[in-house]
């Protein structure tokens, strides 16, 4: 197998500790996430995430179950979260607002079309990392979240989560760069 397109994504991931860069290569057989010491692995074929081993030259899958199962009990402290979608043209914003007796959720997310990620492995990554977010935001194959900005309040401790896609771009020139990590052993 080998891919046929490669999009280069940039993004800076800013908590209240620290602003994290994350680099992403989307193709149309996997996404592939580098991220400081903590490379994941998403492949389309399988739609599984794994932790990539460079130095043993093989896969670890990652089990979700137990985000989605902290997803799931933090949503049980919400009497109510309302999301509130604005279309337009090529983009949409969605305002998040949730409470409950000890947790208030607030937050922004910017989504907008592009149209050469219809064809490519994220629409299934996206869709398998969201079963165990707090909130379900429908994606379609061309759209990209390029602005994220989530602020949780625990009873006075205040958690940060703000993502910005500062760079995209379709890569034309040894796009097949990745595709070893096809052939990668599963651990």
């Amino acid at each position: 197998m080998q891919s046929k397109v490669l999009i280069h994504i940039i993004k800076e991931i800013e908590t209240i500790e620290s602003t994290t860069q994350v680099e992403e290569f989307i193709t149309d057989l996997f996404v592939y996430t580098k991220q400081k010491d903590n490379d994941v692995f998403y492949r389309k074929d399988e739609d599984k995430m794994y932790a990539i081993n460079k130095i043993a030259k093989n896969i670890t899958p990652i089990s979700l179950d137990q985000r989605q199962q902290q997803a799931d009990q933090f949503k049980k402290l919400f009497s109510q979260i309302d999301v509130q979608h604005k279309t337009e043209e090529n983009n949409r914003s969605i305002s998040i607002d949730g409470k409950g007796n000890i947790v208030t959720i607030s937050g922004e997310v910017k989504i907008s079309k592009f149209p050469d990620l219809e064809h490519t492995a994220n629409l299934g990554a996206y869709k398998l990392l969201s079963k165990s977010s707090l909130v379900d935001i429908d994606m379609e194959n061309n759209e990209i979240t390029n602005y994220a900005d989530i602020n949780i309040n625990v009873q006075g401790k205040r958690i940060k989560n703000k993502t910005v896609i500062k760079n995209i771009e379709v890569l034309t020139t040894d796009i097949n760069r990745y595709d070893y990590l096809l052939n990668y052993s599963v651990n």
